[in-house]
């Protein structure tokens, strides 16, 4: 009987396989089919495609609402080193007090600002629960 069941998950994995094989992915924002478009960029374990036209659309939208830099290739590894490095820095077993972590949180997400103060509470409680057990 086992048997049964895993050689029936077997095939329907291998049919979802085929399926996706056969049909072009969709873009899960404008729903144009990749072979409508350019390019499409897949996500994380097939979860989501996003096609080169909605790629322009948001970067757009991006460019209109807000006042986002914009990077040389060579600038933006430059800044990403820099900002891995004291991202190291920050991770050498400091604790971060709420008004750092606010502060860190500040310069990725706009707006949301009972989420973060979410975030830092359940900072601060796992960080006590780790003191504690150690």
């Amino acid at each position: 009987m086992k048997d049964k069941k895993s050689k029936n998950k077997d095939k329907n994995q291998n049919d979802i396989e085929i399926e996706y094989r056969m049909k072009p992915p969709k873009c899960s924002f404008c729903g144009r089919s990749a072979d409508k478009v350019e390019k499409i960029i897949q996500g994380m374990n097939n979860s989501a495609f996003i096609c080169d036209e909605c790629i322009r659309v948001c970067y757009n939208m991006i460019m209109e609402t807000s006042n986002v830099p914009t990077y040389t290739p060579e600038e933006f590894n430059e800044k990403l080193k820099r900002d891995i490095e004291e991202e190291n820095k920050v991770n050498t077993n400091k604790e971060l007090l709420p008004q750092e972590i606010k502060e860190k949180l500040d310069e990725y997400v706009t707006g949301q600002e009972e989420a973060k103060k979410y975030f830092q509470l359940q900072y601060i409680i796992i960080i006590k629960e780790l003191i504690i057990v150690i």
